[in-house]
């Protein structure tokens, strides 16, 4: 069976949040990316008003978010592929 879009999705974007009392939180889409073309899983998001606020768990994800500030590098295509699948998630309907 090949591996289908679902399936990175799936791999990226967990069904519930972990039991971990450390998350990061970010509504910044290109940080998001950023974090998870890294290879940092999303934990989950949430709704604050009209804003999506997007978790990571664990302090790598906060290291890397200030990176991300800091001009941090990463692969285009790494990064352009993990922009795609948070706005899928994130407007999905």
């Amino acid at each position: 069976m090949p591996y289908t879009e679902r399936d990175e999705m799936k791999r990226i974007f967990p069904k519930s949040l972990p039991s971990t009392p450390s998350l990061y939180r970010t509504t910044n889409l290109n940080e998001a990316a950023f974090i998870i073309s890294q290879g940092i899983r999303l934990a989950g998001k949430e709704l604050k008003g009209s804003k999506v606020v997007l978790l990571f768990a664990g302090d790598e994800a906060r290291n890397l978010g200030l990176e991300f500030y800091n001009d941090g590098v990463v692969k285009a295509k790494s990064f352009s592929e993990a922009l795609r699948s948070i706005r899928d998630y994130v407007f999905a309907p």
